[in-house]
């Protein structure tokens, strides 16, 4: 039987692949449906400039906040502003829709 640590590290890598696949599918469905050709490379840089500026940023930020905060007072507020952002997105989608104010082509992609 292999030791709980080792199950979690696998399991953890293969949702980070199946995360980092489906992220990259929507940066080249959102880039391919809303901009021409010509000007997809230059959306595709703007996007993987603050996609890789979090990368950077991030863990720097987070070490900063476990060092000051401790790590369990970190992790708790970073999982409810993450919350929070859930929360704020959903009700905006839902007030949006109902408003109707909601773009036509974002419903039929969001499937609402």
């Amino acid at each position: 039987m292999m030791p709980f640590s080792l199950v979690l590290v696998l399991w953890l890598m293969a949702d980070w692949g199946l995360y980092y696949e489906f992220i990259e599918i929507a940066i080249f469905s959102y880039a391919s449906r809303h901009h021409n050709p010509s000007e997809q490379s230059r959306y595709f840089g703007i996007i993987f400039l603050f996609l890789n500026l979090a990368y950077v940023f991030g863990p720097i930020a987070g070490g900063y906040f476990a060092k000051a905060f401790g790590i369990q007072h970190t992790f708790t507020a970073l999982g409810l502003i993450m919350l929070a952002c859930a929360f704020i997105t959903a009700g905006t989608l839902i007030h949006f829709k109902v408003t109707g104010r909601l773009h036509k082509a974002i419903l039929a992609e969001f499937d609402l």
